[in-house]
Protein backbone atom coordinates (compact mmCIF):
# COMPACT_ATOMS: atom_id res chain seq x y z
CA UNK A 1 0.00 0.00 0.00
CA UNK A 2 1.30 3.95 -1.17
CA UNK A 3 -0.51 6.75 0.47
CA UNK A 4 -3.98 6.11 -0.18
CA UNK A 5 -3.42 3.77 -3.19
CA UNK A 6 -3.78 -0.07 -2.51
CA UNK A 7 -2.79 -2.47 -5.31
CA UNK A 8 -5.99 -5.18 -5.47
CA UNK A 9 -6.44 -8.08 -7.84
CA UNK A 10 -9.66 -6.47 -10.41
CA UNK A 11 -11.80 -8.57 -12.47
CA UNK A 12 -12.23 -7.47 -16.41
CA UNK A 13 -15.85 -6.95 -15.03
CA UNK A 14 -14.91 -2.93 -14.08
CA UNK A 15 -16.23 0.24 -15.28
CA UNK A 16 -15.48 3.67 -13.77
CA UNK A 17 -17.79 5.58 -11.58
CA UNK A 18 -19.21 9.32 -11.40
CA UNK A 19 -16.23 11.17 -9.54
CA UNK A 20 -13.08 9.41 -10.09
CA UNK A 21 -14.61 6.23 -8.17
CA UNK A 22 -13.90 3.08 -9.25
CA UNK A 23 -16.73 0.49 -8.28
CA UNK A 24 -16.75 -3.26 -8.92
CA UNK A 25 -19.61 -4.59 -11.09
CA UNK A 26 -19.19 -8.21 -9.78
CA UNK A 27 -19.73 -6.99 -6.29
CA UNK A 28 -23.01 -4.50 -7.85
CA UNK A 29 -24.30 -8.10 -9.21
CA UNK A 30 -23.19 -10.18 -6.09
CA UNK A 31 -20.51 -11.96 -7.86
CA UNK A 32 -18.68 -14.37 -4.90
CA UNK A 33 -14.84 -14.03 -6.01
CA UNK A 34 -12.83 -12.53 -8.99
CA UNK A 35 -11.58 -14.51 -12.80
CA UNK A 36 -8.25 -15.61 -12.54
CA UNK A 37 -5.54 -13.70 -14.41
CA UNK A 38 -7.17 -9.82 -13.15
CA UNK A 39 -5.23 -6.97 -14.07
CA UNK A 40 -3.23 -5.19 -10.93
CA UNK A 41 -4.73 -1.55 -10.67
CA UNK A 42 -4.47 1.12 -8.22
CA UNK A 43 -8.04 1.93 -6.51
CA UNK A 44 -9.39 4.91 -5.12
CA UNK A 45 -11.43 3.71 -2.12
CA UNK A 46 -13.71 7.13 -1.62
CA UNK A 47 -16.65 5.52 -0.47
CA UNK A 48 -16.55 3.82 3.03
CA UNK A 49 -19.07 1.41 1.43
CA UNK A 50 -16.51 -0.46 -0.95
CA UNK A 51 -13.60 0.27 1.79
CA UNK A 52 -16.00 -1.96 4.56
CA UNK A 53 -16.33 -4.52 1.96
CA UNK A 54 -12.65 -5.17 1.50
CA UNK A 55 -11.51 -3.97 5.03
CA UNK A 56 -9.38 -6.65 6.54
CA UNK A 57 -9.76 -9.15 3.74
CA UNK A 58 -7.52 -7.59 0.74
CA UNK A 59 -10.13 -7.88 -1.28
CA UNK A 60 -13.35 -9.31 -1.49
CA UNK A 61 -15.04 -10.36 1.47
CA UNK A 62 -17.35 -13.53 0.67
CA UNK A 63 -20.10 -13.30 4.01
CA UNK A 64 -20.45 -9.66 2.76
CA UNK A 65 -21.07 -10.51 -0.98
CA UNK A 66 -23.08 -13.65 -0.31
CA UNK A 67 -25.68 -11.24 1.95
CA UNK A 68 -26.16 -9.35 -0.78
CA UNK A 69 -26.53 -12.04 -3.27
CA UNK A 70 -28.94 -13.37 -1.47
CA UNK A 71 -31.15 -10.37 -1.02
CA UNK A 72 -30.80 -9.43 -4.78
CA UNK A 73 -31.99 -12.85 -5.44
CA UNK A 74 -35.23 -12.30 -2.91
CA UNK A 75 -35.83 -9.17 -4.97
CA UNK A 76 -35.76 -10.58 -8.40
CA UNK A 77 -38.18 -13.36 -6.98
CA UNK A 78 -40.48 -11.04 -5.52
CA UNK A 79 -40.62 -9.35 -9.12
CA UNK A 80 -41.64 -12.40 -10.69
CA UNK A 81 -44.42 -13.04 -8.35
CA UNK A 82 -45.10 -9.22 -8.92
CA UNK A 83 -45.26 -9.52 -12.20
CA UNK A 84 -47.53 -12.47 -12.43
CA UNK A 85 -49.80 -11.04 -10.10
CA UNK A 86 -50.07 -8.37 -12.91
CA UNK A 87 -50.44 -10.11 -15.51
CA UNK A 88 -52.82 -12.54 -14.50
CA UNK A 89 -55.12 -9.36 -12.85
CA UNK A 90 -54.73 -8.42 -16.64
CA UNK A 91 -56.52 -11.16 -17.74
CA UNK A 92 -59.03 -10.83 -14.78
CA UNK A 93 -59.79 -7.76 -16.02
CA UNK A 94 -59.70 -6.42 -20.03
CA UNK A 95 -59.10 -3.04 -20.53
CA UNK A 96 -61.25 -0.67 -22.21
CA UNK A 97 -59.41 -0.80 -25.12
CA UNK A 98 -59.51 -4.55 -25.25
CA UNK A 99 -63.13 -4.54 -25.12
CA UNK A 100 -64.29 -1.93 -27.09
CA UNK A 101 -61.81 -3.28 -29.75
CA UNK A 102 -63.30 -6.70 -30.05
CA UNK A 103 -66.37 -6.05 -29.08
CA UNK A 104 -67.14 -2.40 -30.81
CA UNK A 105 -68.32 -4.10 -34.30
CA UNK A 106 -70.84 -5.95 -33.02
CA UNK A 107 -72.50 -3.22 -30.82
CA UNK A 108 -72.62 -1.01 -33.91
CA UNK A 109 -74.21 -3.60 -35.60
CA UNK A 110 -77.09 -3.86 -33.17
CA UNK A 111 -77.14 0.06 -33.09
CA UNK A 112 -77.45 0.06 -36.67
CA UNK A 113 -80.01 -2.30 -36.69
CA UNK A 114 -82.09 -0.06 -33.96
CA UNK A 115 -81.63 3.59 -36.15
CA UNK A 116 -83.17 1.50 -39.41
CA UNK A 117 -85.92 -0.65 -37.43
CA UNK A 118 -88.29 0.11 -34.53
CA UNK A 119 -87.77 -1.75 -31.43
CA UNK A 120 -90.80 -2.93 -29.00
CA UNK A 121 -91.61 -1.32 -26.23
CA UNK A 122 -91.51 -3.25 -22.61
CA UNK A 123 -90.02 -6.03 -24.48
CA UNK A 124 -88.16 -9.10 -23.11
CA UNK A 125 -84.50 -8.95 -23.95
CA UNK A 126 -82.51 -11.91 -24.28
CA UNK A 127 -78.79 -10.29 -23.11
CA UNK A 128 -75.64 -12.67 -22.95
CA UNK A 129 -73.15 -14.85 -24.60
CA UNK A 130 -73.59 -17.16 -27.60
CA UNK A 131 -75.97 -19.17 -25.81
CA UNK A 132 -77.90 -16.20 -26.40
CA UNK A 133 -76.74 -15.18 -29.88
CA UNK A 134 -77.40 -18.97 -31.28
CA UNK A 135 -81.00 -18.88 -29.65
CA UNK A 136 -83.52 -17.99 -31.91
CA UNK A 137 -85.35 -16.90 -29.62
CA UNK A 138 -87.95 -14.81 -31.86
CA UNK A 139 -89.02 -18.05 -33.47
CA UNK A 140 -89.41 -20.06 -30.05
CA UNK A 141 -91.06 -17.09 -28.46
CA UNK A 142 -92.97 -15.37 -30.62
CA UNK A 143 -96.13 -15.01 -28.40
CA UNK A 144 -94.15 -12.04 -27.17
CA UNK A 145 -92.04 -8.84 -27.98
CA UNK A 146 -88.72 -9.83 -27.87
CA UNK A 147 -85.43 -8.57 -28.52
CA UNK A 148 -82.02 -10.56 -29.03
CA UNK A 149 -78.59 -8.84 -27.95
CA UNK A 150 -76.42 -11.63 -27.58
CA UNK A 151 -72.77 -11.69 -28.61
CA UNK A 152 -70.90 -14.89 -28.75
CA UNK A 153 -68.01 -15.46 -26.24
CA UNK A 154 -68.51 -12.48 -24.14
CA UNK A 155 -68.41 -12.51 -20.25
CA UNK A 156 -70.50 -10.56 -17.63
CA UNK A 157 -68.11 -7.98 -17.25
CA UNK A 158 -68.80 -7.03 -21.14
CA UNK A 159 -72.15 -7.20 -20.88
CA UNK A 160 -71.81 -4.64 -17.80
CA UNK A 161 -69.28 -2.86 -19.46
CA UNK A 162 -72.13 -2.01 -23.10
CA UNK A 163 -75.31 -2.45 -20.89
CA UNK A 164 -76.34 1.22 -21.59
CA UNK A 165 -75.94 0.88 -25.21
CA UNK A 166 -77.42 -3.10 -25.55
CA UNK A 167 -79.40 -3.29 -22.39
CA UNK A 168 -80.72 -0.26 -21.02
CA UNK A 169 -82.06 1.79 -23.81
CA UNK A 170 -84.58 -0.80 -24.38
CA UNK A 171 -85.98 -0.59 -21.01
CA UNK A 172 -87.10 -4.02 -21.54
CA UNK A 173 -90.13 -5.42 -19.01
CA UNK A 174 -88.18 -8.38 -18.76
CA UNK A 175 -84.18 -9.58 -19.00
CA UNK A 176 -83.53 -13.19 -19.68
CA UNK A 177 -79.96 -13.23 -18.99
CA UNK A 178 -77.27 -16.12 -19.72
CA UNK A 179 -73.48 -15.33 -19.44
CA UNK A 180 -70.46 -16.64 -16.67
CA UNK A 181 -69.87 -19.59 -18.87
CA UNK A 182 -67.03 -18.24 -20.90
CA UNK A 183 -65.64 -16.30 -17.34
CA UNK A 184 -64.98 -19.25 -15.52
CA UNK A 185 -63.33 -20.92 -19.05
CA UNK A 186 -60.97 -17.76 -18.81
CA UNK A 187 -60.23 -18.41 -14.84
CA UNK A 188 -62.78 -16.36 -12.74
CA UNK A 189 -64.22 -17.65 -9.15
CA UNK A 190 -67.59 -18.21 -8.50
CA UNK A 191 -67.34 -15.40 -5.58
CA UNK A 192 -66.40 -12.83 -9.05
CA UNK A 193 -69.25 -14.47 -11.37
CA UNK A 194 -71.84 -13.53 -8.30
CA UNK A 195 -70.18 -10.14 -8.03
CA UNK A 196 -70.65 -9.57 -12.13
CA UNK A 197 -73.66 -10.19 -12.07
CA UNK A 198 -74.83 -8.51 -8.79
CA UNK A 199 -73.26 -5.38 -10.30
CA UNK A 200 -75.36 -6.08 -13.71
CA UNK A 201 -78.66 -6.04 -11.27
CA UNK A 202 -77.94 -2.62 -10.16
CA UNK A 203 -77.05 -1.38 -12.92
CA UNK A 204 -80.29 -2.29 -14.48
CA UNK A 205 -82.45 -1.19 -11.13
CA UNK A 206 -80.68 1.64 -10.61
CA UNK A 207 -82.62 3.04 -13.74
CA UNK A 208 -85.07 0.76 -13.97
CA UNK A 209 -86.22 -0.12 -11.21
CA UNK A 210 -89.44 -2.48 -11.96
CA UNK A 211 -87.56 -4.44 -14.81
CA UNK A 212 -87.35 -8.25 -13.67
CA UNK A 213 -84.21 -10.11 -14.57
CA UNK A 214 -84.37 -13.85 -15.36
CA UNK A 215 -81.03 -15.61 -14.65
CA UNK A 216 -80.26 -19.05 -16.68
CA UNK A 217 -78.01 -21.03 -14.75
CA UNK A 218 -74.57 -22.03 -16.05
CA UNK A 219 -75.16 -24.90 -18.17
CA UNK A 220 -72.90 -27.97 -18.07
CA UNK A 221 -70.78 -29.22 -20.99
CA UNK A 222 -68.78 -31.84 -21.74
CA UNK A 223 -66.06 -29.68 -22.81
CA UNK A 224 -65.92 -27.80 -20.09
CA UNK A 225 -66.93 -30.30 -17.75
CA UNK A 226 -63.47 -29.91 -15.78
CA UNK A 227 -65.19 -26.70 -14.92
CA UNK A 228 -68.99 -27.78 -13.56
CA UNK A 229 -68.08 -27.63 -9.85
CA UNK A 230 -67.10 -24.08 -9.83
CA UNK A 231 -69.96 -22.99 -12.43
CA UNK A 232 -72.42 -25.15 -9.75
CA UNK A 233 -71.46 -23.30 -7.34
CA UNK A 234 -71.93 -20.27 -8.92
CA UNK A 235 -75.49 -21.19 -10.16
CA UNK A 236 -76.21 -22.15 -5.93
CA UNK A 237 -74.59 -18.72 -5.35
CA UNK A 238 -76.91 -16.66 -7.74
CA UNK A 239 -79.79 -18.69 -6.71
CA UNK A 240 -79.81 -18.24 -2.58
CA UNK A 241 -79.79 -14.67 -3.19
CA UNK A 242 -82.51 -14.21 -6.39
CA UNK A 243 -84.96 -15.82 -4.31
CA UNK A 244 -85.18 -12.69 -2.01
CA UNK A 245 -86.12 -10.10 -4.56
CA UNK A 246 -89.37 -10.55 -6.19
CA UNK A 247 -87.70 -8.66 -9.11
CA UNK A 248 -85.09 -11.59 -9.62
CA UNK A 249 -85.60 -15.07 -11.12
CA UNK A 250 -83.73 -18.11 -11.48
CA UNK A 251 -84.08 -20.62 -14.19
CA UNK A 252 -82.13 -23.77 -13.51
CA UNK A 253 -81.48 -24.45 -17.16
CA UNK A 254 -78.64 -27.24 -16.06
CA UNK A 255 -80.56 -29.98 -14.72
CA UNK A 256 -82.62 -30.84 -17.95
CA UNK A 257 -79.51 -31.07 -19.88
CA UNK A 258 -78.00 -33.74 -17.64
CA UNK A 259 -78.61 -37.44 -18.93
CA UNK A 260 -79.00 -40.63 -16.92
CA UNK A 261 -75.41 -40.82 -15.80
CA UNK A 262 -75.25 -37.39 -14.60
CA UNK A 263 -73.04 -36.17 -17.61
CA UNK A 264 -74.27 -33.61 -20.14
CA UNK A 265 -76.45 -35.33 -22.57
CA UNK A 266 -74.73 -34.88 -26.01
CA UNK A 267 -77.97 -35.67 -27.84
CA UNK A 268 -78.28 -31.75 -26.95
CA UNK A 269 -75.07 -29.91 -27.72
CA UNK A 270 -73.64 -29.57 -30.99
CA UNK A 271 -70.19 -30.95 -32.32
CA UNK A 272 -68.50 -28.74 -30.43
CA UNK A 273 -69.68 -30.42 -27.20
CA UNK A 274 -70.26 -26.79 -25.94
CA UNK A 275 -73.17 -25.22 -27.35
CA UNK A 276 -76.70 -25.98 -28.25
CA UNK A 277 -78.68 -27.81 -31.17
CA UNK A 278 -82.01 -27.19 -32.03
CA UNK A 279 -82.76 -29.96 -29.76
CA UNK A 280 -81.36 -28.49 -26.53
CA UNK A 281 -83.06 -25.15 -27.18
CA UNK A 282 -86.05 -27.07 -27.24
CA UNK A 283 -85.47 -27.88 -23.79
CA UNK A 284 -84.47 -24.92 -22.75
CA UNK A 285 -87.71 -22.77 -24.58
CA UNK A 286 -90.52 -25.01 -23.16
CA UNK A 287 -89.55 -25.05 -19.27
CA UNK A 288 -88.39 -21.50 -19.58
CA UNK A 289 -91.69 -20.26 -20.79
CA UNK A 290 -93.50 -20.82 -17.73
CA UNK A 291 -91.03 -18.71 -15.47
CA UNK A 292 -91.17 -15.93 -18.33
CA UNK A 293 -95.33 -15.97 -17.82
CA UNK A 294 -94.67 -15.53 -14.39
CA UNK A 295 -92.39 -12.55 -14.44
CA UNK A 296 -94.55 -10.92 -16.80
CA UNK A 297 -97.20 -11.72 -14.77
CA UNK A 298 -99.61 -12.38 -17.97
CA UNK A 299 -102.45 -14.63 -17.52
CA UNK A 300 -103.35 -17.12 -20.25
CA UNK A 301 -106.47 -18.48 -21.54
CA UNK A 302 -104.90 -20.52 -23.50
CA UNK A 303 -102.07 -22.61 -24.39
CA UNK A 304 -99.91 -20.39 -26.81
CA UNK A 305 -99.41 -22.00 -30.51
CA UNK A 306 -96.87 -24.54 -30.82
Amino acid sequence: MTGRYQSVPVPPDVFAGDRGQTVFKSHLLGLRGVSCGAEVMPVIYARRRIARVTRGTGGFNPTRVWKGSRMIRRKIWFLIVLCSFVVLNGQDKPSVKDRAGRWEETIRAFEQWDSKNTFPSDAVLFVGSSSIRLWPTAECFGEFAVINRGFGGSQISDVNYFAERIVLRYEPEVIVFYAGDNDIAAGKSAQRIVDDYRKFEKLVHKKLPETRIIFISIKPSRSRWSLWPVMNEANMMIQGFSGKDGRLFYFDAATPLLGPDGKPNAELFLGDNLHLNSKGYDVWTQLLRPTLREALRVEWNTDPPD
